[in-house]
């Protein structure tokens, strides 16, 4: 619980709006486009779940899931900042950001590693040809 307390409370930390001082338009500006930037974060996991619950023939549907949660961690960084502007939780934050980091090497490995793969694949001209001659 001590844990859980640290990283929620301020420990006197002030909030980012501070070092905006407070200037209106400039923390308006941040909170805008960092909620703006979460949607689309968010919206993009939502549409990569649709896309490999309809389609489970797709190779490497495991990918799309991985950059699911990366994208929404990434996402999450951003509602971070908007928080952060009144509420200075930045163990909270930091541990947000952990999150994302331990999201995205393994996400970002894995392409790697799958790319050559992915590149084997038949492109769909080929798969029409193939279909067209059997």
């Amino acid at each position: 619980m001590n844990l859980l307390h640290e990283w929620l409370a301020s420990n006197s930390f002030m909030p980012h709006g501070f070092c905006y001082q407070w200037n209106s338009a400039l923390v308006w500006l941040h909170v805008v486009s960092d909620t703006l930037i979460a949607l689309a974060y968010f919206s993009i996991p939502i549409a990569l779940i649709h896309l490999v619950r309809k389609r489970r023939d797709i190779p490497f549907s495991w990918m799309f899931v991985c950059f699911g949660v990366f994208i929404a961690a990434c996402g999450a960084t951003h509602i971070m900042e908007v928080w952060t502007l009144w509420i200075p939780s930045y163990w909270l934050s930091g541990g947000v950001k952990v999150f994302t980091a331990l999201a995205s090497i393994p996400t970002a490995a894995a392409l790697v590693r799958m790319v050559p793969q992915a590149l084997n694949l038949p492109s769909p001209a080929a798969m029409t040809r193939f279909r067209s001659s059997g």
